[in-house]
């Protein structure tokens, strides 16, 4: 397992899935306008509000998606991992991961290849900064995906700890005290320890680990 990590954790991680839902939306009312004005589209053409509007309702469509992804790669995990993450142990489910964000990564790289090749001033320019969060993120999760989880903290009891240890408590004092007496020369007859000591069978799970 790669361990080189991320420098910023969760919070940072779910801005960055807030920049590529909201980025889309904003990214749009800036670039159509600019066309607009730049006067380069047809007088027959519809109307710019068109796009803008159904970027809108492209951004709603991928909110939860966007966020159960970011949720399921950050799930149990301390910050946002690392972006060469690979588990050695388990190399098919790396590779699948992999592969999945890969493909929507690909897609993305020849609108970066044309946004960083426009010609000065040219108005896709506004999409370079999106272009650029959204292949990140995907890089991002799909790291955290791979990445170790946290597993360091023990599991919570829930059950009342008086519960669990309730019928063991007399059975502790007799032990402390027979074996007290078996070190001063005394001795301890069957009748004693029967009627001190319960029967295994008969305790809850939670009273057998107590």
């Amino acid at each position: 397992m790669v361990t080189a990590r991320l420098p910023f954790g969760k919070p940072l991680t779910w801005a960055l899935a807030a920049c590529v839902i909201l980025g889309l939306p904003a990214t749009s009312w800036i670039y159509w306008p600019a066309i607009g004005e730049a006067g380069v589209l047809s007088p027959e053409a519809d109307t710019i509000i068109i796009p803008m509007m159904n970027s809108i309702f492209l951004a709603v469509v991928l909110l939860p998606v966007i966020c159960v992804i970011t949720w399921l790669c950050l799930h149990r995990k301390d910050d946002a991992g690392s972006l060469l993450a690979w588990d050695r142990t388990r190399p098919m489910r790396s590779a699948l991961v992999t592969l999945c964000f890969a493909i929507p990564f690909c897609f993305g790289l020849p609108s970066l290849a044309y946004e960083f090749t426009a010609p000065p001033g040219w108005h896709g320019l506004w999409w370079l900064p999106y272009t650029l969060v959204m292949l990140f993120w995907l890089a991002v999760m799909r790291g955290s995906a791979l990445s170790k989880r946290n597993d360091s903290q023990p599991p919570v009891c829930r059950h009342p700890a008086r519960r669990h240890s309730a019928g063991m408590t007399g059975a502790r004092t007799f032990l402390l005290a027979a074996l007290k007496r078996v070190a001063e020369g005394g001795d301890i007859d069957e009748a004693e320890l029967d009627a001190a000591v319960p029967d295994p069978r008969s305790l809850d799970r939670h009273e057998k680990d107590a």
